[in-house]
């Protein structure tokens, strides 16, 4: 009886004991562990501090590219460093007895029991923050880009432009990339981003030499060649000399950031509405060149202006020009449309009927428009001259042009230059510009045309006597293929007042039909060596006559007839 008893009372106590050998062995376990949980966690914690402090480097790095932190990195930061207080706090905590050898004082045994539960923890979180960090994106690109222009020395850009320029840099560093491709629509800022990048890359070592070539649409692969031997200090030889396309290519910056900024901040009351600013703004697609030209327009203009441009852009019709944003030609044309004068519109668009990246002499746009009448016949030639100047000026100034090679040149960015042939085909102008097409016949069905390019293409004569009744100028120079002019070839081109026949080496003698321009006014003969020139006699309406480095075998006395000239350019001839 007795005995069954003893059973039925240890038996549930040793049931109890069961339960509680596993819990009191793990309390007990941060006793015999306490040495080694602190250690743990001090060795753990300062590896946890030195992947903090490279994630916040690659942070920095990433801000710098113009990227953001991402939510998951700043919260791991956050955690990270809220877990390092705490293990300081507790490391610092510790009795100087406790840090010393294990004892089995009652106190020690409580504080050490504390101190070693609260370090297993930590040490639990500090492991789980360091794995987990492998799994977190430290950070992402940039959302698309405000009207905000951030200016970064002589450069001025969006941060999404910063963000490309950091994708591009790092490209550029890895070995396995020979070819880097950045893709844009005409008019965000890729010959800009190129060049900073360009300028970065020299500065800071990254090459030993860096060298920047245009390559138009058409390219001339010596032209190429050249620039680069130029830009490596290499001289490279040819028989003909062309001229080198060297000045930037992009949106104004440096003094005219001032300037440049007014499109950006176009919330300014003082100057119009916030609406109407967003508005015009939205029109302009984002494009850095849209922005800055409409600034340009409208800086220090009252609001009625900005709502008449407003009105006019809602009222345009976008035209489809390959590669630019509709609405970004009618941001543009506004711009060329604030030039109410005849003679201004007229020299923009006379720079279009050179290929692209050309160097434009501002003397040639003087002596095509006086070709043409453009301008008042009371002036002197030197007025018209300081007129032109005063024109090419007010059309940088509107970021319409852009500065050549030197002050006597110009250059026209290829987004204005698509603009001007647009405008320029219409009825109003009747331009037909086929520069630099690589054209080796002639082209057809063009006796509407009144004014005519083609520059820089591969013919081997001009033949024919087709009627072009309204041609008023036509420039040709630049076929270095040439060899011939058929004599009767302008007999159908009588109302012509504009003929250049520039860089024509192969060609040897002027055609008889020259006579047939009877009002002829401009006639440019540069640089070329002719057997004959007595043609230029007939020309008793000329009054712009440049033979400018031409050679003849026979210098040209009949131009002693020629009563009207108002100049006569022989500069750089070679003594006969």
């Amino acid at each position: 009886m007795a005995s069954t008893i003893l059973q039925i009372i240890i038996t549930p106590i040793t049931e109890v004991a069961k339960l509680l050998v596993i819990p009191l062995k793990h309390e007990v376990g941060y006793l015999v562990k306490f040495r080694r949980n602190i250690e743990d966690l001090r060795s753990k914690t300062t590896e946890l501090e030195i992947t903090q402090e490279t994630a916040r480097y690659t942070t920095d790095a990433a801000r710098r590219r113009g990227e953001f932190t991402t939510k998951e990195m700043e919260q791991w930061l956050i955690k990270t460093e809220m877990i390092v207080t705490d293990v300081q706090k507790l490391l610092g905590g510790l009795r100087e007895e406790d840090k010393g050898k294990f004892n089995f004082c009652c106190t020690n045994l409580r504080s050490h029991y504390s101190s070693s539960k609260r370090a297993a923890k930590l040490l639990k979180v500090v492991n789980e923050l360091k794995g987990s960090l492998q799994q977190i994106p430290v950070s992402q690109p940039a959302p698309p880009p405000s009207i905000e222009m951030m200016p970064t020395g002589d450069f001025d850009a969006f941060e999404s432009t910063k963000v490309a320029m950091g994708k591009i840099i790092e490209a550029l560093k890895h070995d396995d990339n020979q070819i880097i491709g950045v893709y844009g629509m005409g008019g965000v800022g890729k010959t800009s981003l190129i060049r900073e990048v360009a300028k970065y890359a020299k500065i800071t070592g990254m090459f030993d030499e860096v060298v920047i070539a245009t390559v138009s649409r058409n390219p001339v692969m010596l032209k190429i060649q050249r620039e680069i031997a130029e830009g490596l200090g290499l001289q490279l030889k040819e028989e003909t000399e062309h001229r080198l396309d060297l000045s930037w290519v992009g949106i104004s910056s440096g003094k005219d950031r001032s300037n440049c900024k007014i499109a950006i901040t176009t919330r300014n009351l003082d100057v119009c509405s916030e609406i109407l600013a967003n508005e015009v703004a939205k029109k302009c697609g984002g494009l850095p060149i849209a922005l800055v030209t409409l600034g340009r327009v409208l800086r220090n203009k009252e609001p009625r202006f900005w709502e008449d441009a407003a009105f006019q852009l809602r009222e345009s019709s976008p035209v489809n020009i390959k590669g630019m944003h509709k609405m970004v030609f009618s941001c543009l044309k506004l711009s060329f449309d604030e030039f109410r004068d005849e003679e201004s519109k007229m020299c923009f668009l006379y720079c279009a009927l050179f290929p692209e990246d050309y160097d434009v002499r501002i003397e040639d746009l003087l002596r095509y428009g006086i070709g043409e009448r453009l301008f008042s016949d009371d002036l002197t030639l030197e007025q018209a001259r300081n007129k032109v100047h005063s024109i090419i000026s007010n059309l940088k100034a509107s970021c319409l042009l852009l500065s050549g090679k030197n002050e006597e040149s110009v250059k026209m960015h290829d987004v204005f230059r698509d603009l001007a042939i647009s405008i320029a085909s219409s009825n109003d102008y009747s331009f037909m510009v086929k520069a630099g097409s690589g054209l080796k016949e002639w082209p057809s069905k063009l006796h509407y045309v009144m004014r005519m390019s083609l520059i820089n293409n591969e013919f081997n004569m001009f033949s024919g006597q087709d009627e072009y009744p309204e041609l008023m100028l036509l420039l040709l120079q630049n076929n270095t293929s040439l060899k011939a002019i058929s004599d009767g070839f302008f007999a159908g081109m009588k109302a012509l007042q504009v003929l250049d026949l520039s860089n024509m080496p192969s060609l040897v003698a002027l055609p008889t039909s020259l006579s047939f321009l009877t009002n002829l006014k401009t006639l440019c003969v540069e640089n070329n060596n002719l057997k004959d020139g007595s043609a230029l006699g007939e020309l008793k309406s000329i009054e712009i006559l440049s033979l400018r480095k031409s050679s003849f075998a026979r210098f040209p006395e009949e131009i002693k007839r020629l009563t009207n000239l108002r100049l006569l350019d022989l500069s750089e001839m070679p003594l006969v």
